[in-house]
């Protein structure tokens, strides 16, 4: 159970702490004394809500301190132990910190932990059913939400949710799979033309420039033969090669019969008439070479257009035709598979709803079972909550799929008898909704599982006897356990076997919130209070004491 709550510098509440004990722990104080301020508190720190500007004005940070004291076979035990907590003597202390910048940090045992892991602690210690929860049943989702957790079916819910994503998942990718391949098909004809274009044509690197370069070449060939022929004229008209020859002859005679050194001199000529022959032969080659036959420039400048053209109809350099048609390629090989994909993706999803059928109704057969077990937990409520004639049934018709299966489920009630079952929404008053909704929150509320339960305001639009038998059956509950209610109900607040005070106060310029239990005297003027609405009498009094005997 929830031992202690300590607060300090949250919103209005200074410093406080608050012991609890077993049993019914009632809440009671003026409208707007800060009776919401204590449960959002309770519900920081277990992880949930958090208000950005939850720090007390002129605090640099608030805290608030749970102190839970638990029995040894708490299943909160075994999970406490795996995540590497601390156990200290059974009892669990849960610290949570607010900062002014926003920043939120909280501790088990001194040991610091994720907002995550607290929220799974959490949900093992305190159960809160707000005043608000009454939504729950006044939408389709409710009822189905609610039935699920009274028959322990969330994991159930939620293999089936996962399935009906996969399914949802799969069949985006077959639609995406399905345009890929009409785009593809469309550009099918396109592509394979282009690829037999480009390797029809099998262009060469560099092709484009040594074509250019031929081309001019060609054209020029005359002119260059001309001036070679008048080169080679030169040379042969001069008969260099003759008079180099002759003056070889002289040198070499000379060399033969005098002393001087003409070594270097016969070798150079040598060296010169050897060029000069190589020099005609060169431009005699050359000349042969400029032979061009009149078809040659043709299919030149055929070639060099059809690589250019080919070049501007696909956007990309004549030396980027060969990687634009591998290109290509590989696209046709992806338009190939994407067929085979579709096929797969096709396969996947009849084996994902054949899986859903499975799930669903399987889920569908469970909440048929424990539709069976709420109506009888229901009828054993009611009675003790002053709807002996009513009734209560689930409702449960076969719906379209969807990710919470293939139920449409619906909580119907009649208030008397003889009438039909319809709605609860639209058949319960709003005093008799109330106590539906605490009958169905104690039928689904994990008493067995030692969760304090909290109650606020769940006896809202009730009052006189119907408020007495609330108050009861909160008390009978309580016994063994620990039940906090937060209520406005005088009878309720009688019944409690502990009753603490909300009380504002006016301190210098601010208001402050502070806790006072409450011993007998001090009861009887609360619930007077409550009784009169408004300054107390001496007949509110009695009437207090009356409430208070039982």
């Amino acid at each position: 159970m929830l031992s202690s709550l300590e607060i300090r510098d949250i919103l209005l509440i200074e410093d406080i702490k608050i012991d609890f004990t077993d049993g019914l722990n009632v809440f009671t104080g003026e409208t707007g004394a800060g009776k919401s301020i204590l449960l959002d508190c309770i519900s920081f720190v277990l992880g949930f809500r958090g208000r950005s500007s939850y720090v007390r004005r002129g605090a640099d940070y608030g805290e608030v301190i749970a102190t839970f004291e638990l029995p040894a076979d708490h299943k909160i035990w075994q999970k406490f132990e795996d995540a590497g907590f601390e156990n200290f003597d059974y009892e669990l202390v849960v610290k949570r910190k607010s900062f002014r910048d926003g920043k939120k940090i909280a501790f088990i045992n001194e040991k610091r932990c994720s907002n995550q892991i607290l929220r799974e602690f959490s949900k093992l210690l305190i159960e809160i059913q707000d005043q608000n929860d009454d939504n729950e049943l006044r939408n389709e989702t409710g009822p189905r939400t609610l039935l699920d957790i009274f028959g322990n079916l969330v994991n159930e819910v939620s293999e089936v949710e996962s399935v009906w994503k996969s399914i949802s998942t799969e069949k985006s990718l077959l639609s995406e799979l399905t345009l890929r391949e009409s785009d593809s098909n469309r550009d099918r004809a396109y592509i394979a033309h282009a690829i037999e274009e480009i390797e029809c044509l099998s262009p060469e690197v560099g092709e484009e420039l040594n074509l250019t370069n031929k081309r001019r070449v060609i054209k020029n060939s005359e002119k260059i033969k001309n001036e070679l022929n008048e080169t080679f004229q030169i040379l042969e008209g001069a008969a260099v090669e003759q008079n180099i020859d002759q003056a070889l002859r002289l040198l070499t005679r000379l060399e033969a019969k005098s002393e001087l050194e003409l070594e270097d001199a016969v070798e150079s000529l040598e060296q010169g008439s050897s060029l000069v022959a190589h020099v005609k032969k060169n431009i005699a080659d050359m000349i042969s070479n400029l032979d061009f036959e009149g078809h040659i420039l043709e299919e030149v400048e055929d070639r060099l257009y059809k690589l250019k053209d080919l070049s501007r109809k696909y956007n990309v350099p004549s030396d980027g035709l060969n990687d634009l048609s591998k290109e290509f390629s590989k696209k046709l090989n992806e338009v190939d598979h994407l067929s085979d994909a579709k096929e797969k993706s096709i396969l996947r999803i009849q084996s994902l709803e054949d899986k859903y059928q499975k799930l669903a109704k399987s889920l569908s057969k469970d909440r048929l079972l424990a539709a069976k077990k709420l109506n009888s937990a229901m009828r054993d409520q009611l009675p003790s909550l002053k709807l002996d004639q009513a009734q209560f049934k689930v409702d449960i018709e076969l719906a379209e799929a969807g990710p919470y299966g293939i139920d449409k489920i619906a909580f119907n009630v009649s208030t008397n008898s003889g009438m039909p079952l319809a709605p609860i929404a639209k058949t319960a008053s709003g005093g008799e909704f109330s106590r539906f909704l605490l009958a169905l929150k104690v039928s689904i509320a994990g008493l067995e599982d030692n969760a304090t339960l909290i109650f606020d305001e769940i006896d809202s639009g009730v009052g006189g006897a119907t408020a007495d038998a609330v108050g009861r059956r909160l008390r009978e509950l309580a016994r063994g356990s620990q039940i906090l209610v937060v209520t406005h109900s005088p009878q309720v607040a009688a019944l409690g076997n502990h009753h603490i005070k909300v009380v504002k106060m006016r301190e210098n310029t601010s208001n402050t919130i502070n806790i006072v239990r409450l011993d007998s005297a001090e009861r009887v003027d609360e619930i007077g209070r409550m009784l009169s609405g408004g300054s107390l009498t001496a007949e509110a009094q009695s009437a207090a004491k009356v409430l208070l005997q039982g």
